[in-house]
């Protein structure tokens, strides 16, 4: 972390960061939205995936909001990484009031259709806290 962005990666208890089968991605970066709405960060990441993973598959790119802000969210199945396994994350972006929140569900080796079940519905639960929100997981 520093000033202008921070990551948090966990695993499940045993794996680490650089041997891990499963991995939730937390991002903040700072002032982002004012150069980049969420379909344009996901633009970005879409137009350089074939340099980072060649032969990946993305799915449509969803506009949807999360607690009333502006988000998208979608899959990128990548056959074939430089660990020489096969990577697929589902991504959720959401424009706060001046920053970007990036959450990423992330499977190493072959994801199955309940892990994918499980991201989907993990995602569907991410909430945006601001001061003076109601929201049971906001405090």
């Amino acid at each position: 972390a520093n000033n202008n962005q921070s990551i948090r990666e966990e695993v499940p208890k045993g794996q680490t960061a650089q041997r891990w089968s499963k991995m939730v991605t937390t991002q903040w970066f700072r002032k982002l939205t004012e150069r980049l709405t969420p379909l344009e960060y996901a633009g970005s990441m879409l137009a350089n995936l074939p340099k980072s993973c060649p032969g990946a598959t993305a799915s449509p790119v969803q506009t949807l909001k999360v607690s009333g802000f502006d988000a998208v969210r979608f899959k990128v199945v990548c056959p074939n990484t430089a660990t020489g396994q096969a990577e697929s994350f589902f991504l959720l972006a959401v424009a706060g009031d001046d920053d970007m929140y990036v959450k990423q569900v992330a499977f190493r080796g072959e994801a199955s259709a309940e892990d994918f079940l499980w991201a989907r519905k993990f995602l569907a639960g991410v909430v945006m806290c601001k001061p003076g929100s109601t929201h049971m997981y906001c405090y």
